[in-house]
């Protein structure tokens, strides 16, 4: 959202569920696969909202 100010807010949800047992075995490791993603997901989104390199 951008704000009258000019400052910029990201509002992000994300729900995953395990669909078969097979998944839900595997679950502490999809999860630190999530956990990863949105880490680089929101420094990717970081460095674009600070805009051009100086």
């Amino acid at each position: 959202m951008l704000e009258p100010d000019g400052q910029v807010y990201l509002e992000l949800f994300a729900f995953s569920r395990p669909s078969t047992w097979f998944y839900r075995a595997g679950s502490p490791v999809t999860v630190a696969a999530q956990k990863l993603v949105t880490r680089r997901y929101l420094a990717a989104a970081r460095k674009l909202a600070e805009g051009p390199a100086r």
